[in-house]
């Protein structure tokens, strides 16, 4: 099983693309994760 990790750090960023990126790659599971601010 494959397994995608998408993530973003600022507001301007977009997870859409990053998963359809991985699941054309065959990833079957997709986690994603959304961190703004200066701690990213």
């Amino acid at each position: 099983m494959k397994i995608g990790y998408a993530r973003v750090s600022t507001f301007e960023q977009k997870l859409e693309s990053q998963i359809e990126v991985l699941k054309e790659a065959g990833a079957e599971e997709v986690f994603q994760k959304k961190i703004y601010g200066d701690y990213s």
